[in-house]
């Protein structure tokens, strides 16, 4: 397996810009989604649904595994009548009988509620529906399931604590993402190469790794290649694709910011992709016009050509404002756990300040308008002045790239003290990894 610990992939060093992600160790959709598989092994019963908490927020998120066994989320709260609602007030597990008077009515015969409990971490419960079993969810049975629920929880601690992406699955209240997520729930079952495009910021890296969860490779790799940030050897692609192939059965490969590689680097990709290594499947992003970039040479056009099988466009977030919230919460957990601090979430005032603006650098900006909030605020929730960062500091220039630039500037600067000068620390604060906090230092001038 490539992961990223793997000792076989190290023996000798990925070129820069490589990162090698196991899913099955750091994604949490990737663990609900084979918990799920294995719940009615373990019940001996019909189905299963899981119950996610979300300490942040009220509603908990409800996990369902459809007929070709890919997830589906949708945020719920639980009736307070419920057995899901008993077990996981009482933290115990909680099972019934229901009489059928109406053999068209599809109302579960047995059905059971188990707390998904890791030592004192609640995460949720898990719900089983007609046991096979003709005296239902007995005793045993009930036992079976709490040591199955109490592995499965270890391991979403495993996973929270990790880091590594962001636990909680997405649910967005967006029309055109919801769209977009079902079109990615569609291609994930497939194994032709997907081309995501839109602008930077936009959620494309999320994408590919929404569709590797949702596909039946999900416990396979999941192999990131940051193409704008890999070293200037030509042979790059070639080593990584070589080490691929020797140390896993297959998995899926992304090359982020595609259209960035070099002439050498395309070919090595294309000669890959020539022969038929369909165990690896391939998704690819960019935000340059890749028909441009083929027009005036500097991408071969085969490749592109092959890449393209399936593409995809990602709008901006300015055309899904129903995002903003979603992910600005979303930034704030992570924040809240780099900064050990439990703001609650944002002012109405500071809601409607995240709403309004144009976030023309999408996700990128948004993130640190976050960042800088969290940073700001001595109590429990965001107010509009800690987000607005123009009342922090002056900038010259009208221009709009140069004032996002120079709020980089002043954010990251800021971060930097905090942590005196420690740049893994930074890193945490800002949600990047460090490598990438020491190319920002170097842009932004300050180093």
């Amino acid at each position: 397996m490539l992961s990223a610990g793997s000792d076989a992939l190290h023996k000798n060093p990925l070129p820069q810009g490589i990162r090698s992600v196991q899913a099955g160790v750091l994604h949490a959709h990737t663990l609900i989604a084979s918990f799920l598989r294995s719940a009615c092994v373990a019940g001996n019963c019909a189905s299963a649904v899981f119950l996610l908490h979300n300490p942040d927020t009220s509603p908990f998120i409800l996990s369902v595994l459809d007929e070709k066994k890919r997830l589906s989320f949708k945020s719920v709260s639980l009736e307070p009548k419920s057995i899901a609602y008993s077990a996981f007030t009482k933290r115990c597990s909680v099972s019934s009988s229901c009489i059928q008077t109406d053999s068209n009515m599809r109302i579960p015969k047995t059905l059971a509620a188990v707390p998904v409990l890791d030592g004192g971490i609640m995460w949720g419960v898990l719900e089983l529906f007609n046991s096979h079993e003709p005296d239902g969810f007995n005793p045993h049975r009930i036992e079976v399931l709490e040591n199955f629920a109490s592995d499965f929880a270890f391991c979403l601690s495993q996973c929270y604590e990790s880091g590594g992406l962001d636990f909680f699955p997405f649910v967005s209240r967006d029309a055109i993402s919801k769209d977009l997520l079902s079109v990615m729930d569609s291609l994930s079952q497939g194994s032709s190469p997907v081309l995501i495009l839109g602008e930077e910021g936009t959620g494309r890296a999320f994408l590919a790794r929404y569709l590797h969860a949702q596909s039946p490779a999900c416990v396979l790799p999941f192999v990131s290649v940051q193409c704008k940030t890999m070293g200037q050897s030509d042979s790059d692609v070639a080593v990584l694709l070589d080490a691929a192939v020797k140390e896993s059965e297959g998995g899926f490969l992304f090359f982020d910011e595609v259209a960035e590689l070099s002439q050498k680097n395309q070919e090595a990709l294309l000669s890959f992709m020539q022969n038929g290594s369909y165990s690896w499947r391939i998704a690819s992003s960019s935000s340059r016009e890749m028909e441009a970039a083929v027009e005036d040479g500097s991408f071969i056009p085969e490749l592109y050509h092959r890449l393209s099988v399936m593409p995809v466009n990602v709008p901006p977030l300015r055309q899904r404002p129903k995002d903003v919230l979603d992910f600005a919460e979303r930034f704030l957990r992570s924040q809240n756990r780099a900064l050990g601090k439990s703001i609650k979430g944002f002012s109405s005032q500071a809601q409607d300040f995240l709403c309004s603006r144009a976030w023309t650098e999408n996700l990128h900006e948004l993130r640190l308008a976050v960042s800088h909030g969290a940073l700001s605020c001595g109590g429990d929730i965001i107010q509009k002045n800690h987000l607005d960062y123009d009342s922090s500091f002056a900038v010259d220039s009208l221009d709009l790239h140069e004032a996002v630039t120079e709020f980089k500037r002043h954010h990251v600067k800021a971060v930097l003290e905090r942590t005196s000068g420690n740049q893994t620390e930074a890193a945490k604060l800002l949600g990047v990894q460090r490598t990438y906090v020491s190319k920002l230092m170097v842009e932004l001038g300050l180093k």
